[in-house]
């Protein structure tokens, strides 16, 4: 018996910890290994004990008609499951709203979070694709869970990860867990959609 009982752990993050490797010319192989990283090593001592699946982003868009089979090799050889998102919700999601907007707030540095040009107007494009790829990671969480299961979610990207899959399953277990300090209310205010991002939480 593992050290959670009959738990399963599914940990939730951006980005899944592999990379794939490359011959010696450079090129892409089709395989992958695993990275390292804070979590990585965290997990890699209980692993034989705890019973967990990586849930994440594989760092590129993947075409349609290659995902299901990118998703079998990943969950048998790693216990990994591939979160597919396209270029352009990546640029918006994570490269914009998550980068230019909540990491520089949450780290004292708020920077410009308007549309360039003209009327000073929040960018509700960024905060769009923020929900919609919360909702993928959603979806994608959902194909694999079970009652029993413990959901992980990790930082800022996620936010709106927890009532997106409470909105699927009321009674799922869910945690999350930030890697900065919560910015005062004075600074996390300046925020046009606090209210709906605090929400995400819930």
């Amino acid at each position: 018996q593992d050290i959670m009982g009959k738990s399963r752990l599914i940990m939730v993050s951006n980005r899944l910890p592999l990379k794939p490797v490359v011959d010696d010319d450079g090129h892409p192989t089709g395989d992958f290994t695993m990275s390292s990283g804070g979590l990585v090593t965290a997990l890699r001592g209980v692993k034989d004990e705890l019973d967990f699946i990586w849930v994440g982003w594989i760092g590129e868009e993947i075409p349609l008609e290659k995902q299901d089979g990118l998703r079998e090799k990943l969950l048998k050889d790693h216990n990994c499951l591939p979160v597919f998102l396209s270029d352009e919700l990546v640029i918006k999601y994570y490269n914009g709203f998550s980068n230019d907007v909540l990491w520089p707030l949450f780290h004292y540095v708020p920077l410009p979070m308007y549309k360039v040009g003209g009327e000073r107007k929040f960018d509700t494009d960024l905060w769009e694709a923020y929900k919609e790829a919360n909702r993928l990671f959603a979806e994608a969480i959902m194909s694999i869970y079970t009652k029993t299961d413990l959901i992980w979610v990790h930082d800022y990207h996620l936010m709106r990860l927890p009532a997106e899959l409470r909105q699927r399953e009321r009674d799922c277990q869910v945690a999350w867990f930030l890697h900065t300090p919560f910015p005062t209310s004075e600074i996390y205010r300046m925020l046009p959609v606090r209210k709906e991002l605090l929400e995400g939480l819930l």
